[in-house]
This record gives structure tokens, sequence and C-alpha cells, in this order.
């Protein structure tokens, strides 16, 4: 996967995170292994995963931690994080987006591509390269003529 380091976080990606703090209830450190196990399903170096659970520790315990997240990240968290049932529930449906993330640079031919041929492209993550597109009519290119800007 492709690195992420210094594009903006999607929301699946502060879920995830969410949950390890919720589950140590403390920062964690770089060397942590769920830490870097995080690092490799995001695309984002193991120190962006431990400043980004510093973040919710400031969040939740004010004073105590990094810089609190905020905006439509802290508002989904606040409605979540004392059901553990919604928390599970948000965990389960952002790790399966975030792993069909993980077919990118692989050929949406390519039978590995995922368990439907199908690649995902992560619309946040712009690109001037053409991505083949394949059909059962045609195949071809599309382009992220956005990216250009």
């Amino acid at each position: 996967m492709v690195s992420r380091d210094g594009t903006p976080w999607t929301l699946d990606e502060y879920v995830v995170v969410g949950e390890l703090w919720l589950k140590r209830g403390h920062t964690v450190g770089t060397g942590d292994p769920e830490v870097k196990a995080l690092a490799r399903l995001l695309g984002r170096s193991p120190s962006s995963i431990s400043l980004r659970v510093g973040n919710f520790a400031g969040a939740d315990r004010p004073g105590s931690g990094l810089k609190p997240i905020t905006g439509e990240a802290l508002s989904f968290w606040e409605k979540i994080r004392d059901n553990p049932a919604a928390v599970r529930e948000a965990v389960r449906n952002a790790r399966a987006r975030l792993k069909l993330l993980n077919t990118e640079g692989q050929d949406a031919s390519d039978p590995g591509a995922g368990t439907s041929g199908v690649r995902v492209v992560d619309p946040q993550r712009p690109s001037v390269e053409p991505v083949p597109v394949f059909n059962a009519e045609r195949q071809g290119e599309a382009k992220q003529e956005e990216a250009k800007l």
C-alpha cells in the first residue's frame, strides 16, 4: 500500500485508531505490535498512529494528551465511544473498507486483486496516473482529472 502520511485522515482511520485508544486507555509507542499492524493497514507510519492515539487522549481527557481530535471525527467519536456495540460495528465496517484499499497497485484483472477482482481506488489519494478499468463490454483507462489541479 502506498504511504498516506501527509494526507488527511479519513473517518475510518480515526475509528480504528480510536478503538486502540479505548482498549489501552493510554498512549502507545511506535514499537507496539498493534500500532505497527494499524500502520500497515492504514498506510501510515507507526509514529502517525501513536500521535493520533494521543489526540484521542486529548479529546477524552482534556489536558492529558495531545491536541484533541476535532470536526467530524470528534462528533462521530462522541456518539459511539460510550456504546461498545456501536464501536464494534463502526470498527468492523471501517476495517472492511480499509482492507479493500489494500488492493491498490494490483491489476483489477488479477484474480488476486481481491475476492471480486475489483480494485478500490481511494478518492482522497489523488493520482495523475491512469487507472485500468475493465468491464464486461470493454477495457480502458480512467483518469482523475482533478488530480492535475
